[in-house]
């Protein structure tokens, strides 16, 4: 049980059951005045792509649902930046990514539960058991250029 709690805050950027969607950011979210520019590293290859999700509460990250915004981005080098457009309102945000190695959409496991496939968090928050919580992940969004990193592993 308690991998597959791990395994579903993972939902939001991918498992095996989720398809991520195209990079989009409803319009509804654009009326403020914060930009976010999201560094991932950590890579093992340079294969596949990073999937990401980007919540504005407790709530959708805990149900991986409702992103405010997502992306499916090449891996070419050794970082991958990826620039959330313009306009977000200020407050609590959170990132889930995972490195999505063989490209296929999905995050891949092991026939026990854990994946196979790397993966972390804003703040790199991370838990022994199940997926972090929002408090843990959550970060600043102020008005202006904001940038974060996240390392995956």
């Amino acid at each position: 049980m308690v991998v597959f709690v791990l395994w579903a805050i993972l939902a939001g950027c991918g498992s095996a059951a989720y398809r991520s969607p195209p990079e989009s950011v409803p319009s509804d979210r654009l009326e403020g005045s914060g930009s976010l520019a999201v560094r991932v590293v950590g890579f093992d290859t340079r294969t596949g792509e990073v999937a990401l999700a980007l919540y504005d509460s407790a709530e959708s990250f805990g149900a991986r649902r409702d992103p405010v915004a997502t992306a499916r981005l090449p891996i070419e080098s050794d970082t991958v930046i990826w620039r959330v457009v313009s306009g977000l309102v200020p407050g609590q945000y959170a990132v889930a990514a995972y490195h999505d190695a063989d490209a296929d959409g999905e995050l891949d496991r092991a026939v026990a539960g854990w994946p196979t496939e790397s993966y972390g968090f804003s703040n790199n928050a991370r838990r022994i058991a199940g997926p972090p919580s929002f408090k843990a992940a959550a970060f600043s969004l102020e008005a202006g250029e904001n940038q974060i990193e996240i390392r995956v592993r």
